[in-house]
């Protein structure tokens, strides 16, 4: 079976990729550029496919340094959600196989990546009909795809359903891209707030960036134009729109984590009385003044469970990514300690 590195920062897009893939071809995944070129050394794979803006090392700098340091002619594919004539001719001149925009269909990733192994170079086209989507079975229509989704999710004003089923393929894959988009939110907004207050506007630009595509991926329409905007804002130097802006942003993609969350939980928790959860923000503090992990995470997923005040559930999301990345820091200024 043929290997296939798939090179993202955003961890939702290499997942979605390597799904695509995964019933044909063994698929490795890289979270920068430099972490590919560790597994390029040691796996030897078959074909690079790499997102072009990431930090440290872009896309055309990884397939330029793959290509010099071990002068290898495996096939690249890049994808970008950059809409950009420039970028795409300039993905081509590189020698991609293809070059394909984001959000990237399953079909369309597998048929570029079965053409590239045949020797095809073109760039790869995602607009796929308006009104038909794939299944394993074959092309499968739009209408009744969304008859397997849950009631709540058609009458979410945040989520675009039909957006998201056209980029997703099917309703089960579609419910794992939302899965998927969940599981980050709380590491993503830690991080933007991380680089906001350490003035690191450049690695700020690539999370929204990221956060463009996958917020689209689900259907996350506002989202994903609020992310773009930040991003455009970013590449412009506009540095005080992104300062201005950055509240707002963040509470919109809470916003939508707690439309979807909600409804993903069945809201079964409990209530939490405003004594318990005292008690647990101070322990927290102590956790964190230790620097005690297990016991932070134990409080963390414990008040999860429950059901907070909207500002509280911000604070535990946000305290949840902090801990992720061991970042003691953020999580002690989050807790004012």
């Amino acid at each position: 079976m043929k290997k296939i590195l798939i090179t993202d920062d955003e961890p939702m897009m290499a997942k979605l990729a390597a799904r695509a893939l995964k019933n044909d071809y063994e698929t490795l995944t890289a979270a920068s550029g430099a972490e590919a070129l560790e597994i390029f050394a040691a796996e030897h794979p078959d074909m690079v496919i790499s997102d072009v803006k990431m930090p440290g090392m872009s896309g055309f700098e990884l397939c330029a340094t793959v290509k010099e340091t071990y002068g290898a002619a495996v096939p690249f594919i890049f994808m970008t959600a950059d809409e950009s004539e420039e970028g795409e001719s300039r993905g081509m001149d590189a020698g991609a196989a293809a070059f394909i925009r984001k959000p990237v269909r399953a079909e369309t990733l597998l048929a570029a990546v079965q053409s590239a192994f045949a020797g095809g170079n073109a760039a790869a086209d995602t607009n796929a009909p308006a009104d038909r989507t794939a299944t394993r079975d074959g092309a499968a229509d739009l209408k009744a795809e969304k008859e397997k989704l849950p009631d709540w999710l058609l009458h979410e004003p945040l989520i675009d359903i039909d957006a998201g089923l056209k980029n997703s393929g099917a309703a089960d894959a579609y419910l794992s891209s939302v899965d998927i988009f969940m599981e980050h939110v709380d590491d993503n907004v830690a991080q933007l707030c991380s680089c906001l207050d350490a003035g690191d506007m450049e690695q700020y630009t690539i999370k929204a960036h990221g956060l463009k595509s996958t917020s689209r991926v689900i259907g996350a329409l506002v989202l994903s134009m609020m992310a773009a905007a930040m991003e455009r804002a970013g590449d412009d130097k506009n540095h005080d729109f992104i300062r201005q802006e950055h509240e707002g942003f963040i509470a919109l993609y809470r916003k939508v984590q707690r439309a979807i969350g909600r409804q993903l939980s069945a809201d079964d928790r409990e209530d939490i009385t405003a004594e318990d959860l005292a008690d647990a923000l101070m322990a927290l503090r102590e956790y964190a003044m230790t620097e005690d992990y297990s016991l932070t995470e134990d409080t963390v997923n414990a008040l999860q469970g429950c059901r907070l005040p909207e500002d509280a559930e911000n604070l535990i999301g946000d305290i949840k990514g902090l801990l992720n990345r061991l970042d003691w820091d953020g999580i002690k200024s989050r807790l004012g300690v």
